[in-house]
Order: C-alpha cells, then sequence, then structure tokens
C-alpha cells in the first residue's frame, strides 16, 4: 500500500512540473509562424567557405510531415568536394538520419557521426521540441527583436538553455541563434542569418536566408554559406530521397 502511495505521488508531482514548462501561447504561435513559412518543396544551390575547403552544392527539400519525418534532403555535392550525394532526414521523434555516398558508390550511414553535422538552413518544426521563455526584446542592427530561450525538459526538470533565437517581430525571421554547453553556461555555436531584400529582383523569396555565417568555438572554425537559385515547389523524382543502400 505504502509503495503504491509513494508511486502515485511520484507520477502527480511529474505531471505538475510537466504543467510548468508549457511555452506561453504567443511566444509558441510566433515560433510556429516562422517554421511555417518553410513547410514546402525547396531546391537551392549553396556556395560554401571555410577554413578547409570551397564547394558548391546542389540541394532539393522535400516537405513531409508524416508520422515520422519532418523533411528530407537530398545535397548533391557539385564542386570543390569530393563528388557524391548525401541525404538528410529530419525527424520527429529521435535524431535526424544521415547518409553519404563513399567514393566507391556505397550508401554509408553516418547518423552518429559527429564530423558530418551539416548546417541547418531551414527551420522546421523540431525547434518547437523543449520549453522557450522571452528573455529580451532588443534592437538587433536595423531589427526589432524578441530573445527566446530554449530550454530541454528532462525528467520533470528544466535545463539550459540550450539556444537562443533573435526573431524579427516584423517579419518572423530568425536572425541569430546561440548554442550552448548549459553545463559550462558558454556559446559553443554561433549562427548568423541574413536574407534576400524586398527590394530584391527575385520575387517572394524574402524569407530565404541569402547568406549564413556560423561560428563554431569548440573547432575555432569559421563557415559561410551564400545560398541562390531558389525553386519552390520544383518536379522532382521523389526516389532521390532515398538512400539506395544503407551499410
Amino acid at each position: 500500500m505504502k509503495l503504491s502511495l509513494n508511486l502515485i505521488i511520484l507520477v502527480s508531482s511529474f505531471a505538475f512540473l510537466s504543467e510548468d514548462f508549457i511555452t506561453e501561447k504567443n511566444t509558441f504561435t510566433l515560433l510556429e509562424n516562422v517554421v511555417s513559412r518553410y513547410e514546402k518543396n525547396f531546391s537551392f544551390t549553396i556556395s560554401i567557405y571555410n577554413d578547409d575547403l570551397k564547394g558548391k552544392i546542389d540541394v532539393d527539400m522535400l516537405w513531409l510531415n508524416d508520422s515520422s519525418v519532418f523533411r528530407k534532403t537530398r545535397l548533391n555535392f557539385i564542386e570543390g568536394i569530393d563528388t557524391g550525394t548525401a541525404w538528410i532526414w529530419s525527424m520527429k521523434n529521435t535524431k535526424d538520419k544521415k547518409w553519404i555516398t563513399k567514393s566507391n558508390g556505397k550508401v554509408v550511414d553516418v547518423t552518429k557521426r559527429k564530423e558530418f553535422d551539416f548546417p541547418a538552413i531551414l527551420p522546421d518544426r523540431s525547434i518547437l521540441n523543449g520549453y522557450h521563455i522571452v528573455s529580451d526584446t532588443l534592437n538587433y542592427g536595423k531589427y526589432n527583436c524578441v530573445v527566446i530561450d530554449v530550454f530541454k525538459i528532462s525528467r520533470a526538470s528544466k535545463k539550459g538553455p540550450i539556444s537562443r533565437l533573435w526573431i524579427d517581430l516584423d517579419k518572423n525571421l530568425i536572425h541569430k541563434i546561440e548554442e550552448y554547453d548549459y553545463r559550462k553556461n558558454v556559446v559553443v555555436k554561433e549562427t548568423m542569418i541574413e536574407y534576400y531584400d524586398l527590394n530584391n529582383s527575385l520575387k517572394n523569396i524574402e524569407f530565404f536566408p541569402k547568406t549564413i555565417n556560423i561560428r563554431d568555438y569548440k573547432s575555432a572554425h569559421t563557415t559561410s554559406l551564400e545560398i541562390f537559385n531558389y525553386k519552390e515547389d520544383k518536379a522532382v523524382d521523389l526516389n532521390i530521397f532515398e538512400p539506395n543502400e544503407v551499410r
């Protein structure tokens, strides 16, 4: 009887604590507005520059939002990088899955290999995970931004922040992301994003990134991405998003 009573108290306390970590409605709506415009199929090209390489990648993105996957992405390395293809599946309830093609044409699962940490280009609903708090509102350059701290909830306790987002309140665009090692309370990665101007000759892409600059403080590397040749809802063969074989 005592054991049953203790179990009921424990479960009840977890339920009570979980209610304390629900993102405030207006904040959650803002984050939904940020990601919802990218819930389409896109194709584009990336020029990548960092300390070790220069290259060019053709990217195709398929928005699914099915029972297990948000988005499937194919990266076709066309210049300056080992010729081949990579695939990324943005998963709902597990870590993103990743594969690459080796020089011998074999496809290899690299999900657990940290050296294949491909940068995120477009946000998806994974940023809605966790607990979000508005920590500040400020002018970031010419933008009026809200700063949102993102916390991980584990065993009914709040850990973090694990990341911090600077979001433009006028256009609902993320301009800066800081990722943290919350145990040491230090920034491990900083991402700054610039978007196409409203006056650009390309129509309806003012919410697409034009350049992304990533500073990785752990590796002391800086990576710059230039993004162009956007196409929306381009007709593609759905089979290109499936790794041919996994070893």
